[in-house]
C-alpha cells in the first residue's frame, strides 16, 4: 500500500530562483567560414513546436515521497497523430537538506496498454540546496508518443535512505482535474495483484489543497493536429483507496501569495550569445547578442591570419546553454600577385599550402564539369579550382573566394574544399590586358589578356571535335606560342580564321618540368575571342623546303615538341627509337598539308635514356637525338 507522503508550502516572500547554467537546447552544427564581410557564424537549433503545461510557473507545494515513488503528469496527446517527445521541464527543491548534484529516473507510461514503454535512468540534476531549481530542458530522445502517456520522475537520492531527495514542487494556481499524479510504487505501477486497481493517485485525492506539478512537457508535432481534441481529459484511473488529510495543506496569507506571483518567462529561448576566444578551455569573450530567431552572425572584425575559436549559447530569462565551439582559422586577405608571390623565383608559390582569401572577377567559363574558373584582379589572374563540386558562376561574378594555394603542371591554383568557399559579391566587367607573345610567361600567368597582329602557323593540327589540342601555333612575327583549344568550348572542330586576328585568352601553363619554368600557352575561350583584322597583312614566309626543327624542350620530363615544315602535301612518318636501333613507338603516319606542323611526344611510361626521332617525308629523312631525364 502506499507510503505515508509529506506536503509542505513553501511560503517565502523573497524566493530566489536558482539560474540553471545548463539547458538542452544547446545550438547544433555551428560552424564559421571567411566571407567578404568578416566571419560568418552559422548554427542550428531544433526547436520543440508545442508545450503542454498545466502551471503557472510558481513554485509553491513542496511535495517529498519516498523512495521508490514518483510524481508526474498524464497528458492527452491524441490530438496530436505522430508526435514525438522531446523534453520535460521540473522544479526541484532540497531545503538544506543535502547538497546536489541529484539523480532521477524519468518514467514514461502507456495508460491505455498499462505499460512501461521507456525510462530514463540516472538524469543528473544540478544543486537546489538553498533555492528551487528550474530544471530545464531535461532532453527525452525525441521518442514517439502515445495517446495517452504519464512522465513521472522518480527521485534516486537520499540522505537517510528513506525520503527522496530533492523534493518535487508544484504551482500556486487551482488544481486542474486528471493532470498531477502520485505514484505509490514505481515497482508495480498497475498494481499486479489486482487488474481493476493501479498505484495512480491524483495529488487532490493525497492531500486537500494540493495544485498542479510544475511539470511541462514538449512535443513535436510537425503542423499534424486533429480538431476538437481537449486536452484536460480525466484518465480512468482506479485506485484501491483514497487518501486525504486536510492537515498536510496550508494556505497562504494573500499578501504573501501576491508576493509569490513573480513573472517568468515562458520562452523556450529568448536568444543566443556569441563567443571569441583563444582556446577552448579558457574564457571567451562574448562579443554579441542577438534575438531568437536568428541563425547567423557576422564578426566584421576577426583576427586576421590566425587560429582561434568561436562559440554561441543559447539562453532565456531563467537559463543559459552550454557554448557550442567551433575551431576556426582566419585566412589573410591578398591580392592574386601576393597568393600567387614567388620571391625566391623558383617557380613554384611561396605560399603553396596556405590558406589564403582573394577578391576577383571570373574571366572564364567552367573548363570542367567541376570547378576550374580563371578570377583576375587589378594585377593578376590565378585558378580556382576543384574536383569535388561544381559551381554555377559566369564570367563577370565578382567573388569573394578562400583556399589553398596549390600547383599543378606549373599553374598555380587555389584549390577548393566546397562551395561554401565562394562567395559572389556582385557584378563587375574585367577587360583583357594588352599583351605580346613576348610577355607570356610567369608573371602574367592566369591573366585574361588580348593579343592582335597573330597568325596560326599550323591551321591544319586544329583539332577536330571532341578532341583537346595543344599543337596548334600562333606567331605575331616575331615569337610563336602554343594553344591549347579546350573541347569544353565551342573551340574544338572550329575552322581558325585566316590572316592576322587579335585574339583574347587566359595565360596558361602546363609543364612536366622542374622549376615549372616553361609550358606556358593560351587558352582562348571560345570563336567570339578571336576577331579579324582589317589592316593590311603581311604574310607568313612560305615554306621552301622540309625541315625537322630541333624538339624543344630537350632534355625533356615526359613531353616533348616535335616541329616540322613542309613545302608541299606529303605522307610524314614520324618514329621514335632506343639508342639500340629498336621501335619503341610509331607517334605519325599521315598526308600532311604544305607548312608548319607540331607533334607533342609522351614519354611517360619510357625510362631515362637518349632516344632517336626519326621523321620522314617524301624522299626528305632526318634523325635527331633526344634526351629524357625522369
Amino acid at each position: 500500500m502506499m507510503r505515508f507522503l509529506v506536503l509542505t508550502l513553501f511560503v517565502l516572500s523573497n524566493i530566489l530562483l536558482a539560474k540553471t547554467t545548463v539547458i538542452s537546447h544547446s545550438p547544433q552544427s555551428v560552424s564559421v567560414v571567411p566571407t567578404n564581410e568578416g566571419a560568418r557564424i552559422s548554427w542550428e537549433l531544433n526547436l520543440p513546436d508545442t508545450v503542454l503545461s498545466f502551471n503557472n510557473s510558481v513554485p509553491y507545494g513542496i511535495w517529498s515521497p519516498h523512495l521508490n515513488q514518483a510524481l508526474g503528469c498524464v497528458f492527452d496527446l491524441s490530438a496530436f497523430p505522430n508526435a514525438t517527445l522531446e523534453q520535460i521541464d521540473f522544479v526541484h527543491y532540497s531545503r538544506q537538506k543535502m547538497h546536489g548534484p541529484y539523480y532521477y529516473r524519468i518514467l514514461f507510461f502507456d495508460m491505455d496498454s498499462s505499460k512501461l514503454f521507456y525510462t530514463i535512468d540516472s538524469l543528473q540534476a544540478g544543486d537546489s540546496f538553498d533555492f528551487p531549481r528550474f530544471e530545464v530542458g531535461v532532453p527525452l530522445g525525441s521518442i514517439p508518443a502515445r495517446d495517452r502517456v504519464g512522465i513521472f520522475v522518480e527521485g534516486l537520492s537520499s540522505p537517510d535512505g528513506s525520503n527522496a531527495f530533492p523534493a518535487l514542487m508544484t504551482d500556486s494556481s487551482e488544481y486542474v482535474p486528471g493532470i498531477s499524479y502520485y505514484l505509490a510504487d514505481v515497482n508495480d505501477p498497475f498494481l499486479a495483484s489486482d487488474p481493476n486497481y493501479t498505484n495512480f493517485y491524483e495529488l487532490s485525492e493525497v492531500a486537500n489543497g494540493a495544485t498542479n506539478l510544475l511539470l511541462d512537457l514538449w512535443i513535436n508535432t510537425g503542423g499534424n493536429k486533429t480538431s476538437g481534441a481537449n486536452l484536460r481529459v480525466q484518465p480512468a484511473l482506479s485506485r484501491p483507496n483514497s487518501f486525504s488529510d486536510d492537515g498536510l495543506v496550508g494556505f497562504l496569507e494573500p499578501s504573501v501569495a501576491k508576493a509569490m506571483q513573480i513573472t517568468q518567462n515562458q520562452s523556450i529561448i529568448d536568444g543566443f550569445y556569441i563567443y571569441r576566444g583563444d582556446t577552448t578551455d579558457g574564457q571567451f569573450e562574448q562579443i554579441a547578442e542577438v534575438t531568437a530567431e536568428v541563425r547567423q552572425y557576422i564578426d566584421a572584425n576577426p583576427l586576421s591570419d590566425s587560429s582561434y575559436f568561436y562559440a554561441v549559447s543559447s539562453f532565456n530569462e531563467m537559463t543559459t546553454s552550454i557554448k557550442k565551439i567551433s575551431a576556426y582559422f582566419q585566412p589573410p586577405v591578398l591580392t592574386i600577385n601576393e597568393a600567387r608571390v614567388d620571391n625566391d623565383n623558383d617557380f613554384s608559390p611561396d605560399l603553396s599550402g596556405k590558406i589564403v582569401a582573394v577578391r576577383g572577377t571570373v574571366v572564364s567559363p567552367n573548363f570542367s564539369d567541376k570547378v576550374q574558373f580563371f578570377i583576375n584582379d587589378k594585377e593578376g589572374g590565378i585558378l580556382l579550382y576543384s574536383s569535388r563540386f561544381s559551381l554555377d558562376l559566369k564570367i563577370g561574378d565578382s567573388l569573394f573566394v578562400y583556399g589553398k594555394i596549390t600547383q599543378y603542371k606549373g599553374l598555380t591554383e587555389i584549390a577548393l574544399d566546397s562551395a561554401a568557399q565562394v562567395q559572389v559579391i556582385g557584378q563587375k566587367e574585367h577587360p583583357p590586358m594588352p599583351l605580346t607573345l613576348a610577355d607570356v610567361g610567369e608573371a602574367y600567368e592566369g591573366q585574361l589578356a588580348i593579343f592582335t597582329g597573330l597568325r596560326i602557323v599550323n591551321p591544319a593540327d586544329w583539332p577536330a571535335e571532341g578532341n583537346n589540342g595543344a599543337s596548334v601555333m600562333v606567331t605575331d612575327g616575331q615569337d610563336t606560342v602554343a594553344l591549347f583549344i579546350d573541347k569544353d568550348t565551342d573551340l574544338d572542330g572550329w575552322t581558325p580564321p585566316v590572316g592576322t586576328f587579335s585574339m583574347i585568352a587566359i595565360v596558361d601553363q602546363y609543364t612536366n618540368n622542374v622549376p615549372a619554368s616553361d609550358g606556358y600557352e593560351l587558352r582562348p575561350r571560345s570563336r567570339d575571342d578571336f576577331a579579324p583584322e582589317t589592316a593590311i597583312e603581311t604574310p607568313l614566309p612560305a615554306v621552301k623546303q622540309f625541315d625537322l626543327k630541333p624538339c624543344y624542350p630537350n632534355p625533356f620530363n615526359p613531353f616533348t615538341t616535335i616541329e616540322y615544315t613542309l613545302p608541299h602535301q606529303a605522307r610524314v612518318s614520324i618514329k621514335i627509337f632506343n639508342i639500340r636501333g629498336q621501335l619503341i613507338e610509331t607517334a605519325l603516319e599521315q598526308v600532311k598539308e604544305a607548312g608548319r606542323h607540331t607533334l607533342k611526344f609522351n614519354g611517360v611510361d619510357l625510362p631515362s635514356g637518349i632516344y632517336l626521332v626519326s621523321f620522314k617525308a617524301g624522299d626528305y629523312q632526318e634523325t635527331q637525338k633526344i634526351i629524357l631525364i625522369k
